[in-house]
């Protein structure tokens, strides 16, 4: 499986895997901690402490 992670403005990063897009993450500040808040094309979103958990975790939603 081929990731990359492209930055796409403030904070904000396309996921892609295998040359097919599969969502986005970005960082936002939840109860005051910073966390990456991922957005796959499918509607399915999740909130992770890393930014490669959550690059995964979209990669392996996309399946």
């Amino acid at each position: 499986m081929n990731l990359i992670l492209i930055k796409t403005g403030v904070n904000m990063f396309a996921v892609i895997r295998n040359g097919v897009t599969v969502g986005t993450i970005q960082r936002e500040k939840i109860n005051r901690k910073h966390m990456w808040h991922a957005t796959g094309i499918n509607g399915s979103q999740g909130i992770f402490q890393s930014k490669r958990t959550a690059a995964e975790w979209l990669a392996r939603e996309a399946g």
